[in-house]
């Protein structure tokens, strides 16, 4: 999307715009991320997927790291 823009000093503002437009949905980005720990939670309730504290522990704290970005 990025290389559609001819790189000059002006468009660079546009190109930011046209960014945040397209990935920029902080509404969607929240729920994925409340998703992903929900599903962490379910798998530690699942007695067929048993997942292992530290990595249980890395993933919880990468899904808490996107939420605060």
């Amino acid at each position: 999307m990025v290389e559609s823009f001819p790189p000059i000093a002006s468009n660079y503002n546009k190109a930011v715009k046209c960014l945040k437009a397209h990935f920029g949905r902080e509404d969607l980005l929240v729920e994925f991320n409340v998703r992903e720990l929900l599903k962490l939670t379910m798998a530690m309730n699942s007695k067929e997927d048993k997942v292992m504290l530290s990595s249980l522990y890395d993933r919880i704290e990468t899904q808490l790291r996107a939420l605060e970005t």
